[in-house]
């Protein structure tokens, strides 16, 4: 039994993760925790660290009042909260904020994520025989425009923003009338990602910030548009969505030709892509998930060379 961290996991600042010091993650001068990325040791590519199970004796749940607590673990276990251990999001620069309104209000609609599938490589026996649809994810930062019975949540992927003249996501909802657009779907959130100059390194190449969108969210009936009316209503509000390669994409892989198929650049651009996403092309929840089937693969290329 071993303890796994995936990768774009931050472990907090402890003594016994001290040794990850110059992999300490940053976010505007302040230091977050240490970050696990993608190595490449001895020819293979690494996509984790394992820790041994009698590390987590140093830890315990806040809610935990013992002095010494003692517990006992299964294969399969999540001990996230115990080890205290965070999702790395990629840091907004200050520029781009402004004064906050609220936390992200997930009760609203659910925050943009994808979960890797070599996390979940059991999610394979749901996805097979779907007909899907693959699009290439962009290496930006998120962007939700939430409106819910006439007030609206312009929003990052963790925060949600009062009306300023220079908020970058005001920007983006001005530029696109999107305060009409919403209205006229009614109680809706659109999510896409913003990219562009000062935004990732910018490897689109893109001469200015501009949204790709890649959800649009029905939140009276609490759920996603399926990939036809998603393209179509994205078409009617006169909105990019993020690159699809393929839109009938028999599921029949296994991880390693998932992976082939990640690989590749942008368009127009010799910039490794970040990776893809694929979803089926009617909706569905995975049991495995617990969640949307949805899951994104991550181009090793892009990993090792570019972020």
């Amino acid at each position: 039994m071993v303890v796994y961290v995936e990768i774009d996991s931050v472990l907090p600042e402890c003594p016994e993760f001290e040794f990850l010091r110059a992999n300490c993650f940053i976010d505007n001068g302040i230091v977050k925790g240490f970050r696990i990325k993608t190595r490449k040791l001895r020819k293979q590519i690494s996509q984790g660290i394992c820790f041994p199970i009698s590390i987590l004796n140093g830890f315990k749940y806040e809610t935990d009042t013992r002095d010494k607590p003692e517990y006992k673990f299964d294969e399969g276990d999540d001990v996230t909260a115990l080890i205290k251990i965070e999702k790395y999001d990629t840091p907004v620069p200050i520029s781009f904020k402004g004064e906050i309104k609220r936390n992200y209000p997930g009760f609203l609609a659910p925050k943009t994520d994808e979960l890797r599938i070599q996390s979940f490589p059991a999610v394979i026996a749901e996805f097979n025989n779907l007909q899907c649809y693959i699009s290439i994810k962009i290496d930006g930062t998120s962007a939700s425009f939430i409106h819910s019975d006439g007030e609206f949540d312009i929003c990052s992927r963790n925060l949600s923003f009062i009306e300023n003249e220079e908020n970058l996501y005001w920007k983006i909802f001005r530029k696109y009338d999107l305060e009409n657009k919403l209205k006229s779907l009614g109680n809706f959130c659109l999510q896409g990602e913003l990219a562009g100059p000062n935004i990732q390194k910018n490897p689109m190449h893109l001469k200015e910030v501009d949204i790709f969108i890649f959800n649009i969210y029905d939140i009276n009936n609490r759920k996603y548009l399926d990939y036809n009316d998603f393209i179509y209503t994205s078409k009617q509000l006169g909105l990019k969505t993020v690159p699809v390669i393929d839109d009938n994409f028999i599921f029949s892989h296994s991880v390693e030709q998932l992976l082939e198929l990640a690989k590749g650049n942008y368009p127009c651009t010799n910039t490794p892509r970040e990776g893809i996403v694929i979803r089926p092309v009617i909706e569905k929840q995975s049991s495995i998930l617990e969640g949307r089937l949805s899951i994104k693969v991550i181009n090793n290329d892009y990993l090792l060379n570019y972020e």
